[in-house]
């Protein structure tokens, strides 16, 4: 199963969030975003994936 990270927690990388973590194909590792506040870093908590702020 590939492993992937999502650089990018903004609008672009919130929505895609929740269409990665339902596909069975992929593994998410983790998001970062250079801003702590990105909206996605939050979800991603929420889905117990590790969020990283750069």
């Amino acid at each position: 199963m590939p492993k992937i990270m999502i650089i990018g927690a903004g609008a672009g990388g919130t929505a895609l969030l929740p269409i990665l973590n339902d596909y069975k194909g992929v593994e998410i590792t983790g998001i970062a975003d250079i801003d702590s506040h990105a909206p996605g870093l939050a979800l991603a908590k929420k889905m117990c994936i590790p969020p990283n702020q750069q």
